[in-house]
Formats: structure tokens, sequence, C-alpha cells
């Protein structure tokens, strides 16, 4: 386990100086306006010395590029997944069931939220999205829920189920914080009154109606899937990211350096967690 440091993108930006960004970034411009351009949160640089990476932080705020530093390891520490195998939207708050007990959230409590949602034209390397809108308010098989209860202590997603779409809510438990993940395909949805094609998305819906302070991170909404990197096989696609890119080597590197817990992460939980640490 070794201390890293990382700047991460934290979108969106303000007007890009793409010519000023690639100077720190040992990229060109149009490298650079690319990374800009990415909607998600995404690890940029890493290094040992903090000080060292809030200097490049503030360099890169001066090229118009918000940013936040923080440590590789509390990656680590983001609550793991409870996966909810069945909710109800009750008079005062939320009650989710899963393998672990049911719980109760209720709407006045301060709930982060991260929807994901993955784009619908294509996964590289894996389902493409049109298989995934059939499974959208398919209810729990115990086949997959003990696939996901097997993926580690980290919470890690497994390759099969990187391009699923999930609303992660982290609320206050027992003095601590606590994840409920609710998935299309996992999560029974048939208590919502309404829900059209997209239950989850009818679910986010009925969140931000229900919970008064609720601050939802939409930004893996619609982003395109990348696979997980496999040393030794390496696609045209990923020899080409740059920087630490989901399904780089680099960035398969850097996450097995600062713990093997990381070594399964998906892009999706990957960017749930960068949204839980960079909260305001």
């Amino acid at each position: 386990m070794s201390t890293h440091f990382l700047v991460v993108s934290n979108p969106p930006h303000g007007t890009v100086d793409a010519a000023g960004a690639a100077a720190h970034f040992g990229l060109t411009p149009a490298e650079a306006r690319m990374k800009a351009n990415f909607p998600a949160p995404e690890i940029w640089l890493a290094g040992s010395d903090r000080r060292r990476m809030e200097a490049v932080q503030s360099a890169l705020g001066d090229c118009g590029l918000s940013t936040v530093v923080i440590a590789g390891q509390d990656l680590v520490t983001v609550p793991e997944r409870k996966v909810v195998q069945s909710f109800s939207m009750e008079d005062s708050c939320i009650a989710m069931r899963s393998g672990e007990g049911e719980f109760t959230v209720d709407y006045d409590a301060p709930v982060a939220g991260v929807y994901c949602k993955p784009a619908a034209d294509v996964f590289m390397g894996g389902r493409k999205g049109a298989d995934l809108a059939g499974d959208l308010g398919r209810p729990s098989s115990s086949v997959m829920l003990d696939r996901m209860s097997r993926s580690g202590s980290s919470g890690a997603i497994q390759s099969e189920t990187a391009a699923e779409a999930f609303l992660d809510l982290f609320a206050p438990l027992n003095g601590g914080e606590a994840r409920w993940s609710l998935i299309a395909g996992a999560t029974d949805f048939s208590s919502l009154q309404s829900v059209g094609r997209d239950p989850l998305h009818a679910l986010v819906t009925e969140c931000e109606r229900a919970f008064s302070a609720l601050s939802l991170d939409r930004r893996l909404e619609n982003v395109r899937v990348r696979a997980r990197v496999v040393v030794g096989q390496l696609s045209a696609h990923q020899e080409q990211r740059k920087l630490f890119s989901f399904g780089s080597l680099a960035l398969a590197k850097l996450l097995d350096e600062i713990s093997p817990d990381l070594h399964d992460l998906t892009q999706s939980e990957l960017g749930s967690r960068l949204s839980y640490l960079m909260r305001p």
C-alpha cells in the first residue's frame, strides 16, 4: 500500500486555456481539451507529495479547470455497498431491504446521491446499452445478488455488471455513513406507483421530490462505459488513453499501488467513490 495524492477532475469547468493546461498534463492542447470535455469525475494526476499536487491544482485552476486533491487511500474508506433488494417510499422515509436487514432513511436527513446511467449507444468492452434497457425493471435474482456479495470487501463491482445503472444513496447510519445501492436488474422497483420504461429514473425523480436535503450528482448519467484493463490484453482504445483515464494501464497500476482492494473497481464504481469524496 503506497501513499498517493490524486488530482481529480471536478467538472463542469470554466473557460479552458487548453495550451496552458497541456503544459501541466504533458499532453497536446487538443488532448487537454478532450480531458476537459469529459463530463464525469476522473483522476488526472497523482503523486506522493500533497503540496506539489495542490500546486498543480492551483495551476490548473488558473487554466480554467476545476479539480480537487484527495488522498488515494480515501478511496478505500468509502462506505461499502448495501445492495437494495426492494424498497418502499413511506410517508416520512424510504424503507430499504438488503441482505443485511431493513433500513430507513428519513426524508429530512442529509443525503448524497450518485445517479449512474451508462450511455445507451455503446459499452466499450461489454454489452451494448440497448441490452440493458430490458433489465431496468427486472427484479433481482439470487444469482446476481450472490455475485455482488462475493465481489470483495471493497464493494467493487465485477466486470459483468460494469455497465449497470444505479442510484447510490449515502446517508447517516449509527454515527457514521452508509451507502445503499439501488441497481437496475438487481433491485425490485415494483413498489413505485408509476415507472414507465425506466424505473430507476422514476426513482431518482421521486427521491428528488421526497428528500429535502438531497445533493444529487448526475455526472455519471449518459457517460460511455469503458472496460477495465486486463494486463497483456490492451485494446487499441486503451493504449491511446491519456493520464489515468479509466481503462488505461496507468490507472490499473495506480489503484493496485493504493490498495489491492481497488483492483476490480469499474468505471462507474470509481466515479461514485470520487463523487462521494468530493462532496462540498
